[in-house]
């Protein structure tokens, strides 16, 4: 904002609504940088791991994944590939 620097990096969501709010900003549709989600559970809680296991696979089996993708394209957001 104060002319010091060409670009900036950060979280999507945050940068588009920033955009949003000011002139002359834009935001690449190529991702900088991707940050993979995870879901970790405390080995002192088996059940909870097996209950999100089984949530995870059920996602994969009805396609969760894709439909991610599928929005994302949908919506113009570039994704990586693995």
């Amino acid at each position: 904002m104060n002319g010091n620097h060409e670009a900036s990096a950060g979280i999507r969501r945050a940068l588009e609504r920033f955009v949003s709010e000011h002139k002359g900003f834009r935001i690449l549709m190529e991702p900088f940088l991707i940050i993979r989600q995870t879901i970790a559970v405390s080995c002192a809680h088996q059940a909870a791991g097996l209950l999100v296991r089984e949530f995870v696979e059920e996602a994969l089996r009805e396609g969760f994944s894709e439909n991610v993708v599928r929005d994302a394209q949908r919506n113009r957001v570039a994704l990586a590939k693995k």
